[in-house]
Parts: structure tokens; sequence; C-alpha cells
């Protein structure tokens, strides 16, 4: 979207939230907007990519764990260093650690099904403490009406929801199946 047309979809997001809006909203909305969040979710890596790195990174502590117990590797590691290994055994530990958080992420319900089976759906994989892009520009909306109306939008507000869909839609968000209309903004 062209410099002018972004400034047009801005001042529209600011009219939503609020009629005759003061002239630093779109500054502000403009300023806060998530380009950076919507690039790093394009290239967040599928739930089967995320299993297979997991799998990966399972397997290589897991090797490096059982070399680093073999005092032969580690007399042929420590051979034409200026130093010796910082303590082998901390290393094991560390990398047993790893291994066992890569297993359980593997795991993980974010990842699998009830049969174990790699979840299906073209969704990316998320740890639970992550928030979406998406859901950041709902929030960001329901905020900045709460500072100017003094409560959050009601829920099935269309002017939120349309604010929030342009709003999400500026970040290099899709739009969505479903009409802006039905997002729902909570109590």
């Amino acid at each position: 979207m062209c410099g002018g047309a972004r400034a047009e979809a801005l001042a529209s997001v600011a009219r939503l939230i609020k009629p005759n809006p003061p002239v630093w909203l779109i500054e502000h909305l403009r300023r806060w907007l998530p380009l950076f969040a919507i690039a790093s979710e394009k290239l967040q890596p599928s739930r089967t990519e995320m299993r297979a790195s997991l799998a990966k990174v399972k397997e290589a502590a897991s090797l490096l764990t059982e070399a680093l117990g073999n005092t032969a590797i580690v007399g042929f590691l420590d051979h034409g260093a200026d130093q010796p290994l910082p303590a082998p055994g901390n290393l094991r530990v560390l990398l047993t650690d790893l291994s066992n958080r890569a297993a359980a992420a593997y795991r993980s319900s974010t990842l699998i099904d009830s049969k174990g089976r790699t979840k299906a759906g073209k969704g990316r994989a998320w740890p639970r403490a992550v928030i979406s892009t998406r859901a950041y520009c709902a929030l960001f909306i329901a905020e900045t009406w709460l500072y100017f109306r003094g409560d959050y939008p009601p829920p099935r507000n269309r002017y939120a929801a349309e604010a929030a869909d342009i709003y999400w839609r500026l970040a290099g968000g899709e739009r969505q199946s479903c009409p802006s209309s039905t997002v729902r903004f909570a109590k």
C-alpha cells in the first residue's frame, strides 16, 4: 500500500475509534503498527516443520551428550586447543536438559493431536504464550477505544471490528473469509 493510501487507511481507523480524532492519533496508530510481527508470522514454521526441527535438536543434543561422556572424544576435543573444555559434565547436564526440552516440545499439545499426530491445518507453530498479530491489532484498537470512549467496545461493535480489520490488513494481514463485523470484542 502506498504512503497516501496508507495514511488515509490510518485516518479511517482513527475516525472509527473516535469521530473527529485528534491529529496525533493517526501518528500513534502508524507508530504502533506491527509490521515486524506479520513478517515474522509469515516466516514462522508450520507445525510439521517445527516438529522436524525439534526432533533434530533432540538428536543433536543427545549425540553431543553421549560424546562428552566419552573421555577419548573429550581428549581429542581438547587436543590442540588452547584450553580444555569448560567442565564437560556441566555441558552434559545442559545438553541433557536441552534434549529433554526438545522431546517435550515435540510432544506438545500445541503441535500434536490426541492421537500423537501432527495437528492438521494451515496455522503456524506457536508456543502457548504468544499472541498473534491479528489479536494484537484487535487489542490495540480496543485499548485505544477505551482511552477515547471510557469503555471497551461492546461485543460485535461493527466500528471497532472494522477498525481492527483495517489495522490488521495495514500490518500485512490478509482479509479473513468472515466479514469484519463478526469480530467480537469482549468486555
